[in-house]
């Protein structure tokens, strides 16, 4: 009879030790606490992100006009017409403050609108109701709503009649992923 071979480890005990050779361990790189951190910080960072994509910002356009003759009402007063192109797709109202320059080196001055032509006008027209230069209608070009507004001036800076004026109005809001 030949000896009976025994095995010198139990076979539970085998297989548990095999079982943990062939499992696979990840070195630890960072604490489970800091993981959680930097995956809600980048959660954070996705959503302002999305947040700031989607709010609208205002978007600004600038218009042409000219200063009027004066009226017996003020001195200080003086009242303004502003040329808005038939491509500006802007509902405008009679009271808004719109932002108008009397000059490149001034800042602004409110203005707040009195009257609001219901049509176009063709610039041959307006060349003949504000005796505008032939310069200025070629820079209009298209035809444009008459837009009259006042603005309060300081003596410092006093408007004179028929000089050329810029004013910046808002247009409709967009998304920032527009621009």
């Amino acid at each position: 009879m030949s000896p009976q071979r025994r095995p010198i480890f139990r076979q539970r005990a085998l297989q548990h030790y095999i079982q943990k050779r062939e499992k696979d361990i990840l070195p630890r790189f960072a604490s489970p606490l800091l993981l959680l951190w930097l995956w809600l910080f980048l959660l954070q960072l996705t959503l302002i992100g999305l947040l700031i994509f989607t709010v609208p910002l205002p978007a600004y356009t600038t218009i042409p006009g000219i200063i009027l003759p004066a009226t017996a009402n003020s001195q200080r007063q003086a009242t303004i017409a502003l040329f808005l192109p038939q491509q500006v797709k802007q509902t405008l109202r009679v009271g808004e403050t719109l932002q108008v320059k009397l000059n490149a080196k001034e800042a602004p001055l409110p203005a707040r609108i009195t009257t609001i032509a219901p049509a176009n006008s063709q610039p041959a027209d307006l060349k003949k109701q504000f005796a505008l230069t032939d310069d200025a209608i070629a820079a209009l070009g298209t035809p444009v709503r008459v837009i009259q507004a006042t603005i309060t001036t300081s003596p410092a800076t006093p408007a004179q009649e028929n000089s050329a004026i810029t004013a910046r109005i808002q247009v409709a809001p967009q998304p920032l992923l527009s621009f």
